[in-house]
């Protein structure tokens, strides 16, 4: 997956990432986010979210439960462009993922 997120110009959320950062700290405010997106992010966010719901349920073979799926797939989503930020935000930027993926479970 990593080879059809970085070639992307720009991230699947085409606001703000501090928005984003932001709203790692309310969890409501993630599906706002998600729906102020165009309609083809927010389906290949959706389809990517429920991939790693499903992926999510082999965690005991895989050990890769939700905070660790959403520490690897946080970059891809979201995109820090200032170097100085990047490592600081890489904490709610996983957040933020892990709140999709919660959010998404909730909604099915």
């Amino acid at each position: 997956l990593s080879l059809i997120f970085y070639p992307l110009l720009q991230s699947l959320f085409k606001i703000n990432s501090e928005a984003c950062i932001q709203s790692s700290r309310k969890p409501e405010d993630i599906l706002k986010i998600i729906a102020c997106i165009p309609k083809i992010n927010k389906d290949a966010v959706l389809f990517i979210v429920d991939f790693l719901i499903e992926l999510e349920k082999s965690s005991a073979k895989t050990m890769m439960g939700v905070e660790n799926l959403a520490t690897v797939f946080s970059p891809g989503f979201l995109r820090c462009t200032d170097p100085s930020k990047m490592l600081l935000n890489t904490t709610y930027e996983s957040l933020f993922m892990q709140n999709i993926i919660e959010a998404r479970k909730k909604s099915k």
